[in-house]
């Protein structure tokens, strides 16, 4: 409940005081972890060293078996004996504590598995996301299901016995087990998966002597396993204690009985459970001391912190340090450790609904098959997420929203690390002009006009993972290339130069040129228009780019009379080619510039387009072009020639105008006439 989580903040202030696990009492522990600087030990009631320090982490002992955590850079999980002798070797990334003679363990890149006692293997569960310990006979687990985590139950032989289906769950108590459902209720079912208490609550705890502290409209109250209130929602925090109820009312703690009746009334700015003992923790001003059940001061206020005695003892925090107190508030342990195991703070503040912070582990199995899926599902030879490149603005705002483009960028994110499985997600963007930006003068203001005919450049598909491990590199590169290979692609030869990629290969379709460069935790996959690869490899007369525009500038310069004066020079600036009047042959446009002439280009007078028609590998200036000053061409598909056209908003530099919106244009002849 909230009142666990707001002590386990408390217990957080300890963690330089404190690391992880249990489910003993201090009073059944003969050795206990405690820890100083990065290390843990065991010392005993006595607080003798019994175990040396040698620990990054460690838990109490439970079924004569503690989980510990190697130290240094490769840190490992394993078992334990009360000598400190491992009895199962510290090989796992992840381990639970045992429960019920099974713990579950998780070696590097791969599911869970059951051992026993011994480290031999019982069950593994292959799709499991998480799975818990084993509470009477069952063990939670969860699965990536429709993008989204579903909870069911196992049995001992790791046989599901209730198929995941719920949104979250706690663990079986009493025989009954509190579920959330797809609606963010929780309910209670048995162990057979029935609903016995229906879905009705904001949150729910776990049956404890038949009875299980509930939460309606922020308001918590006690049930019983009809689901009939014993208790009504009165209280802002509630928390089983025995046969008493530790209740939190105008942000003050008390305590009720199990009919609602106030015995110790809401006055403490903090309070922890009198368990099965006579004494509670409570904070007076700035310190803990503990109270007895007719709410009378014992011992004193003087401690920075203070949990619920278990037997005779109790653990403290004073100067910054723990130690252990009698019930007279005498030390048996001086205060000198800097820490100890958050696995017993766990245990003395929960509600038993979660005993030990090692009851969980997750899978660190990074399923391939999911992201492989994934993108078969998404990239297709002719269409992304469903989209092309005849897929308009219009259409793109529609589908995502106009919140997801951005008026002031070309560069559009439309899916955002969405969930694949718990290693990946994928993201989608593109390139597109969508907004056309106009200055105001009246106003003196920008003002923006959504575009709805524009057509995208490019797609960017990212799949991010969080694993980075070369064998698992290797089989993504692979199954990638295998994938576009037999699926309507052509692996292109890749261009030297590349280094700075892990691994990148092209390949091109009928209708995507696509890039996919593979990183240590993220796929890259660009796809173009095919289009684009006639301009990175060869032109249709089999030239080289390079070899391109040096035979555009030598035609340029023979023409330049036809449109230099006495006054300035012109230079090309850019070219782009494709097949601009439908005879299949690739043409050029070259956007050019002018100056005054001796100026070196630092007095504009104006700039075009200069059209070359290829007949018979001949390029021949048939058109000059200067209507279109502002215009600069990025590419010709399909017999139009695409690009921006600017302008200067009255704050911009002369280097740099910022307003830009995308026109089409269509060769009529000699001329190019604008067609959006």
């Amino acid at each position: 409940m909230r009142h666990f989580l707001h002590l386990i903040k408390i217990t957080l202030i300890l963690m330089s005081a404190v690391s992880c696990n249990s489910e003993t009492t201090i009073l059944d522990l003969n050795l206990i972890p405690v820890r100083n600087k990065q290390e843990f030990s065991y010392i005993d009631k006595e607080g003798n060293i019994a175990i040396p320090p040698q620990f990054s982490d460690a838990s109490v002992f439970r079924e004569g078996i503690a989980l510990v955590k190697t130290l240094g850079e490769n840190q490992k999980w394993g078992y334990i004996n009360n000598e400190g002798k491992y009895i199962i070797p510290a090989n796992y990334k992840e381990a639970t504590i045992f429960s019920e003679g099974i713990a579950w363990v998780v070696t590097e890149n791969s599911f869970p598995t059951a051992i026993n006692d011994k480290g031999k293997i019982l069950a593994s569960i292959k799709d499991a996301n998480s799975v818990r310990i084993f509470k009477e006979g069952f063990a939670a687990f969860s699965i990536k299901k429709d993008d989204e985590l579903k909870w069911g139950f196992i049995d001992k032989e790791g046989k599901v016995i209730i198929t995941p289906q719920f949104r979250s769950s706690l663990n079986y108590s009493n025989g009954i087990c509190a579920v959330e459902n797809d609606s963010g209720k929780w309910g209670y079912i048995d162990k057979t998966g029935k609903v016995i208490i229906n879905f009705q609550f904001k949150q729910a705890g776990n049956f404890l002597d038949g009875v299980a502290v509930v939460a309606t409209d922020n308001k918590f109250g006690v049930i019983n396993t009809k689901g009939n209130y014993i208790i009504n929602p009165q209280f802002q925090e509630l928390k089983k204690d025995g046969d008493l109820f530790l209740i939190k009312q105008d942000d003050k703690w008390g305590w009720c009985d199990d009919e609602g009746k106030i015995i110790i009334n809401p006055q403490f700015s903090e309070a922890f459970p009198f368990t099965s003992g006579e004494l509670a923790a409570v904070k007076i001003g700035e310190s803990f001391g503990y109270i007895n059940r007719d709410g009378k001061i014992i011992i004193n206020p003087q401690f920075e912190l203070a949990f619920p005695y278990t037997g005779n003892k109790a653990l403290i925090k004073a100067s910054n340090m723990i130690g252990v107190i009698d019930k007279e508030g005498k030390y048996i342990i001086n205060p000198q450790y800097e820490g100890a195991s958050n696995d017993i703070f766990y245990y003395l503040l929960s509600d038993y609904s979660l005993n030990s912070p090692y009851e969980t582990v997750e899978s660190d199995y990074f399923n391939t098959d999911a992201i492989f899926e994934r993108i078969k599902k998404d990239i297709k030879d002719h269409t992304v997420m469903g989209l092309n490149f005849n897929t308009t603005s219009s259409e793109f705002k529609e589908r995502f929203g106009e919140y997801k483009f951005n008026k002031d960028t070309h560069f559009h994110t439309l899916v955002s690390d969405e969930k694949i499985s718990k290693h990946a997600s994928v993201s989608l963007s593109l390139n597109i002009t969508t907004w056309l930006r106009k200055y105001n003068i009246y106003y003196s203001r920008d003002e923006y006009f959504f575009i709805p005919d524009n057509l995208p450049r490019y797609f960017e598909y990212k799949v991010s993972y969080s694993k980075r491990n070369e064998q698992i590199k290797n089989k993504i590169i692979k199954s990638l290339r295998e994938y576009f290979n037999s699926n309507g692609f052509k692996i292109l030869p890749v261009e030297p130069g590349l280094n700075s990629y892990e691994e990148y290969f092209e390949a091109i379709s009928s209708s995507f040129l696509i890039d996919v460069a593979v990183f240590d935790d993220n796929i890259r996959i660009t796809i173009e228009r095919p289009e684009e690869a006639e301009l990175q490899t060869k032109s249709d007369t089999g030239l080289q780019p390079e070899e391109l525009t040096t035979i555009i500038e030598n035609e340029f310069s023979k023409s330049l009379s036809k449109i230099e004066g006495q006054e300035r020079d012109c230079w090309i600036v850019n070219i782009v080619s494709g097949d601009l009047n439908g005879d299949g042959s690739s043409d050029v446009v070259a956007h050019y510039s002018c100056g005054i002439k001796g100026s070196m280009g630092n007095a504009s007078t104006g700039s075009g387009e200069a059209i070359f028609i290829n007949k018979d590998n001949q390029y021949k200036i048939v058109g000059w072009e200067e209507k279109f000053r502002n215009f600069i061409p990025n590419k010709i598909y399909t017999g139009i020639l695409y690009g921006e056209e600017v302008e200067y908003a009255p704050t911009d530099p002369n280097c740099c105008p910022s307003l830009k919106r995308e026109i089409q244009l269509k060769l009529v002849g000699s001329n190019l006439i604008k067609i959006n």
